[in-house]
């Protein structure tokens, strides 16, 4: 089926057809440079990129120096969503700069990797027991379409209650997929062969863009980059790594993207692509030029849902108050009316509360609730453990040598602080364990009145004495017909 789409008959589409920001495709590109990343290593940056498809402009887009995810999509849709802020980088887009945002006309475009297939992007549907994602999106566009329709004629919206929202709620834009393995249905790889070959090429460090044609410029510097880095230790070349890519001539991840910045700009300034969508009116136009010509009005989502498609969800229960999510527990006083039900919870990586915004089988509060994190009492840090051991410790040393103060040199110290505690009166009780510096010994039941500090009256013959020694003790029951 790979081979069959590959090879298969394309039919291309007119791309003077879409205005400019009718249509918004996504897409992720590794690039063949080698930079030195922010914990002193060796990476390969990822480009996350939102690009028009009528002017193959970029809108917006997120260096990476590992893998995309979710959150690194979503931060990059807003970045194309929020107008730029201006540098001297992006100077040469003029006023034309303050015009480069909204959400697409008609619909977002995704590939079909797996950072695109998550909730924030489909939506999720949600049913009195339980919620689910609702992979296929022909079959979500479907079930969307008709709680809408149902909403709108019957004025009622209590409908898009067992919708929780999505990309497609939140920017009003609709959601496409590419066809798998159609490369050539994908305006934006046009754009990442000009990055390849007229950004890439030009960078210190560049790899090729096949294993067995990278430059020996480049080889030489990693391998010399490693050497460096296993002499001096992961920590030093980290606090270092300025100094080290200077030396061995890579750059580091923050130059990579000052320079793409500036380049992307560049591009979008230039009239000698051949591209289709750049003609109109038999005029061959710059993307940034076009926008402005043909653009129409932006629209942009407000701050609170923006800020929603960056949180992510999850159905929990509510227990007594509580909610359990990830480890940490949140509670609330509101939340006791609804103990026992499942809601649907946002959260934001990192942040000190959760949002509950809907009971599922329900519908949404009236208000959002904000619940806060308990905090955990009686857990102590790093610094604070490291005292109290260390005060234990001296507690301990000056016991000790309390102990050896006490003993001094006597051959049997231990008996002679036994004989110490009855001489002051200090009476013991059968199975009593008198136990110092980790030598036990067990006491007889001995009853002895002290008449003043310096006599006491004598022991009576049938009753036990005091031993000071095992070998006494052994004596004394041998004597007496006990041993």
């Amino acid at each position: 089926m790979k081979g069959f789409r590959a090879d298969g008959p394309y039919i291309s589409q007119d791309k003077t057809s879409v205005l400019p920001g009718a249509i918004y495709v996504v897409d992720h590109r590794k690039a063949d440079v080698m930079v030195v990343g922010r914990r002193g290593d060796l990476v390969r940056p990822w480009i996350t990129m939102v690009m028009d498809q009528r002017t193959l402009l970029p809108l917006g887009w997120l260096v990476l120096e590992s893998e995309p995810n979710g959150d690194s999509v979503m931060l990059a849709l807003i970045n194309a969503v929020l107008p730029f802020e201006r540098n001297e980088r992006n100077a040469v887009a003029g006023d034309t700069l303050d015009l480069l945002c909204g959400s697409p006309d008609k619909y977002w475009k995704f590939d079909n990797g797996k950072d695109f297939q998550t909730r924030r992007i489909h939506g999720v549907t949600v049913n009195g027991a339980s919620a689910r994602l609702a992979m296929k999106q022909k079959r979500q566009q479907r079930l969307s379409d008709a709680v809408t329709r149902i909403a709108r004629e019957s004025g009622d919206m209590r409908p898009m209650q067992d919708l929780i929202a999505g990309l497609r709620h939140e920017t009003e834009s609709e959601i496409k997929f590419c066809q798998p393995y159609m490369g050539r249905g994908k305006i934006v790889e046009r754009w990442f062969r000009d990055a390849a070959f007229g950004f890439d090429m030009m960078c210190p460090g560049y790899l090729g863009n096949r294993s067995d044609a990278r430059p020996q410029r480049t080889e030489e510097a990693c391998s010399k980059f490693e050497k460096i880095r296993k002499a001096v230790g992961r920590g030093e070349a980290a606090s270092r790594r300025e100094e080290i890519a200077g030396r061995v001539g890579l750059m580091l991840l923050e130059e990579f993207m000052e320079r793409f910045e500036a380049w992307v700009w560049e591009w979008s300034s230039r009239e000698d692509s051949n591209a289709q969508g750049l003609w109109h009116e038999g005029v061959r136009w710059s993307p940034l030029e076009l926008w402005k010509e043909l653009a129409p009005v932006r629209r942009i989502p407000a701050r609170e849902r923006l800020e929603r498609l960056m949180m992510r969800g999850e159905a929990r229960k509510v227990d007594r108050g509580r909610i359990m999510l990830g480890g940490e527990q949140y509670e609330a006083r509101e939340l006791h009316a609804l103990s026992g039900q499942k809601v649907w919870v946002r959260w934001t990586p990192g942040a000190d509360h959760v949002v509950v915004d809907q009971v599922i089988g329900q519908g949404p509060l009236a208000q959002p609730l904000r619940v806060p994190r308990v905090k955990r009492v009686g857990l102590l840090g790093g610094e604070e453990v490291a005292s109290a051991n260390a005060y234990l410790t001296e507690i301990r040393k000056q016991e000790q040598q309390r102990v050896r103060e006490l003993a001094g040199d006597r051959k049997d110290w231990l008996g002679q602080l036994t004989r110490d505690v009855v001489e002051r009166g200090r009476g013991t009780n059968r199975g009593q364990v008198a136990g110092i510096s980790g030598r036990v010994i067990q006491l007889e039941t001995v009853e002895r009145t002290v008449m003043d500090g310096t006599s006491s009256e004598a022991v009576e013959e049938d009753e036990a004495p005091i031993f000071t020694s095992y070998a006494e003790r052994d004596a004394w029951e041998r004597r007496h017909g006990l041993g």
